[in-house]
């Protein structure tokens, strides 16, 4: 499992299958159980608060965005509402931790598809 602070607001959690099995959780049970969910991102909530005085700079409220990958999950947990700036450095953090090995054919749009008719 991997912390990265985006911004003031904002860190980013790399989370592996093999991390989410050493939590005894799976992706699946994670999206059907109240609880397991919960229990899960309280746990992350925690460890991001001691690694980065996380909690402190909040006024409680605290959002999550979770993204799954073809190895685990991407956790963005943020303090405050999701703005363009905090948006824009996730979009960077994500593109650009792919690895152009990783690229697909099918990855770019289309020209065809961004006529306007």
């Amino acid at each position: 499992m991997e912390f990265e602070r985006i911004n003031e607001d904002t860190i980013r959690v790399d989370l592996t299958n093999h991390d989410l099995a050493e939590r005894g959780v799976s992706i699946t049970e994670l999206m059907g159980n109240q609880d397991e969910i919960e229990s899960f991102f309280r746990g992350l909530l925690e460890e991001a608060d001691e690694d980065y005085d996380f909690l402190n700079k909040s006024d409680g409220a605290v959002s999550f965005q979770v993204l799954p990958k073809r190895d685990g999950l991407e956790v963005f947990i943020s303090t405050r509402a999701p703005d363009q700036a905090m948006m824009e450095g996730i979009m960077q953090s994500v593109v650009g931790n792919q690895d152009e090995d990783d690229a697909h054919p099918n990855d770019d749009v289309s020209s065809d598809l961004l006529k306007s008719y």
